[in-house]
């Protein structure tokens, strides 16, 4: 139990994601042995999300179910999804804190369901992905929404593969291109939810850094500002005349002198801030100085 409390600290909210799904996969694989294939099939259709409207609105449960159905006999995909979301999740998580990374993953959830649905019962080309039954299933698209969050929020964090120092925003632009092109790009439902997730990120982080949160409302604030006004010193009337009492201003504490600090114990630190705050919770200096950190 313990090391699971210490993995929940190193990852948040991506290490319990990271969990959830591996057992839900493992749940999947024991019922498939269990039920045989054909009640298998069954159950299958009730968690995961039909593409069909009529069928998706008696089951409307599956809107928020559908991400958990792994089929164990598509393990690779599993696999592929758990590498993609704990090697881009982490970082996302750790720009912008645990409770904008829980927004941001059930905004997706419920964006891709309803669009992918939607838009796969207004387009006449759409169909199933090839192989595959009818609906909507994996965590594939939510995804797609982590990958094209974390490459617009910090495009130029380096990725490390064996010698080479790699910029994020082209491994997360050729994860999205392999992701929507094996799925048939927009002629499958399984494509063409991978765009609406991609879109879906790229638009909450280009829409917080122009000042709009939009995950406040998952966290209860909508209507609050991000940081207080600040109060303007009131005057104190003597007898003679008005007099304003100032307070000094308190030094920020990203400018008071701070120890000495090798490059990793700053981008810790930064990290841990934002962890604690979140990404708007960083000064300007702070800001940028974490965007050179994560550049080397």
């Amino acid at each position: 139990m313990d090391t699971y409390r210490r993995f929940l600290k190193r990852f948040g909210f991506t290490g319990f994601m990271l969990s959830v799904l591996a057992v839900s996969f493992l749940a999947m694989l024991v019922l498939m042995v269990v039920l045989g294939d054909q009640r298998f099939a069954s159950m299958w259709s009730l968690i995961t999300l039909p593409v069909d409207l009529q069928t998706a609105v008696r089951q409307p449960w599956s809107l928020l179910t559908f991400w958990l159905g792994n089929d164990p006999r598509g393990w690779w995909l599993f696999l592929t999804d758990l590498a993609v979301l704990y090697g881009f999740g982490q970082i996302l998580n750790a720009m912008i804190g645990d409770r904008r990374m829980q927004a941001i993953v059930v905004m997706s959830i419920l964006s891709v369901g309803l669009f992918a649905v939607g838009l796969g019962n207004l387009l006449p080309w759409i169909r199933p992905s090839e192989g595959f039954d009818p609906h909507l299933f994996g965590f594939g698209a939510i995804n797609a929404t982590i990958v094209a969050a974390t490459i617009t929020l910090v495009p130029r964090y380096n990725f490390r593969l064996l010698f080479w120092d790699i910029p994020l925003v082209f491994v997360g632009l050729l994860v999205l291109a392999i992701s929507t092109m094996s799925h048939g790009l927009i002629f499958t439902i399984g494509g063409l939810a991978d765009l609406v997730g991609a879109g879906l990120g790229f638009g909450i982080i280009k829409i917080l850094r122009s000042g709009w949160d939009l995950t406040n409302w998952f966290r209860g604030a909508a209507n609050r500002p991000a940081q207080p006004a600040p109060r303007q010193p009131e005057p104190v009337i003597s007898t003679n005349r008005p007099i304003i009492r100032t307070v000094p201003k308190q030094q920020p504490q990203s400018q008071q002198q701070q120890p000495f600090m090798s490059d990793a114990e700053e981008l810790d630190y930064l990290l841990d801030k934002i962890g604690e705050v979140g990404y708007n919770g960083l000064s300007q200096a702070e800001k940028e100085r974490l965007d050179k950190l994560a550049a080397k």
